[in-house]
Parts: C-alpha cells; structure tokens; sequence
C-alpha cells in the first residue's frame, strides 16, 4: 500500500502495484518454463486475462491510475492457476529425479525444492 502525504492509504495505487508484481511474477515463471523471452510471454498472458498487450505493458509500467475489480480477480485467478502449475511442474521434477538418481542429494534437487517453497509461498500470499 502507498501512503500519501496526508498519512491517508491509497488503495487504488495499491491495486496498481499488486497487479504489477502479480504481472511480474507471471512472466518469470512462463519465460522460465517456456524459455522465451518478454515479448513472447506478454501476448499470452493479454489473451489470458482478455485485455491488450498495451494495456499489461502500462500495467508493468505502473502508467494506470486505476485497474477495475474484474480485472485483479482476473490477475489472481491466472497467478494461482500459473502458480499451481509450477509447483506440479516442479514436484514432477523432483519425482523423476529420485527415480532416476536413485534419490542421491543435488544441486538440481535443492534448487527445484527451494523453488517450490516459494511458489507455494507466493501462492499462500495470492490467495489471501
């Protein structure tokens, strides 16, 4: 939340900010996964939510006054569902590397642990 001078919150800049980092969160987890860049990412995200690519950008830019409630329900509903997928994505991982390391300890391993941990926590907080 941002407090204006008068000490008073501003809730509509708050929804502003939060549908950025939701925005944000978005894109690294699909640029990962899909290993594309910005501008491949930005496209489907627009066609998930049904708004334009122009509109994300100044949503990413912080460039919007305001963002309607259908609209941040629509940015929760993706980043849970991008959110939920990842975690599966990742607990796969995992499965299949004990399977085939015969469940010997490694980099890999801990970084796709560490990985679910704070997918599962940025999940907890989007749900919230």
């Amino acid at each position: 939340m941002v407090i204006q001078s008068q000490g008073q919150i501003d809730p509509v800049q708050s929804d502003v900010e939060q549908a950025g980092q939701m925005l944000h969160t978005m894109e690294g987890i699909l640029g990962r996964r899909q290993g594309a860049a910005l501008a491949d990412i930005r496209p489907l995200i627009a066609r998930r939510l049904r708004i334009t690519v122009g509109t994300l950008v100044n949503i990413a830019k912080g460039r919007r006054k305001s963002i309607s409630h259908a609209l941040m329900v629509a940015f929760r509903a993706e980043l849970i569902g991008i959110l939920q997928s990842e975690v599966i994505r990742l607990e796969h991982e995992i499965h299949r590397h004990r399977q085939i390391a015969g469940g010997h300890r490694s980099d890999a391993l801990a970084a796709a642990e560490a990985q679910i941990v704070a997918a599962k926590h940025t999940l907890e907080a989007a749900t919230q």
